[in-house]
């Protein structure tokens, strides 16, 4: 575990796997700081790099899905915390958190990247790796989804 942190928010870089890291607040560690006997004042004034987190535009666009599919709400909470404190550089690092995550290409030739939220629903986004950014695209029941109609659109 590695120590970052900025103004007023103090994360530990979690190592998962070789290639795979989440920012979790320092709270999730607090028992392990203590029994180390690391004064928590030296690390909450701690003001060293902090890796950008991943962006998700837009939180609105995921509500009006939670709002439309009353069923997907815990499931798309989750993948939102997750996706949040992700540190993903490829698609492999994405794959590494979400094993169901696959990359499809669409009409305009460009790739996409679609989420299983459980068995019942499909998140497609593009994620743009460099700038740390995940656009949702669109929700859809997995029956929607199976009908491929969603790429023409894209």
């Amino acid at each position: 575990m590695t120590v970052v942190g900025g103004t007023g928010r103090v994360y530990f870089l979690a190592n998962f796997s070789q290639h795979s890291h989440a920012l979790l607040p320092v709270r999730y560690f607090v028992p392990t700081i203590r029994a180390m006997s690391i004064d928590l004042d030296i690390v909450t004034n701690l003001t060293t790099f902090c890796p950008a987190l991943m962006r998700i535009i837009t939180r609105n666009f995921l509500n009006e899905a939670k709002c439309t599919h009353p069923k997907a709400r815990a499931p798309l909470d989750h993948w939102y915390r997750i996706t949040l404190a992700a540190l993903w550089d490829s698609f492999a690092q994405c794959r590494q958190t979400f094993g169901h995550a696959d990359q499809v290409q669409v009409k305009s030739k460009r790739t996409v990247t679609v989420f299983n939220i459980t068995n019942d629903f499909r998140l497609i986004t593009a994620i743009h790796y460099n700038r740390r950014t995940v656009y949702t695209m669109r929700f859809m029941t997995h029956a929607e989804y199976a009908k491929d109609a969603w790429k023409s659109t894209l």
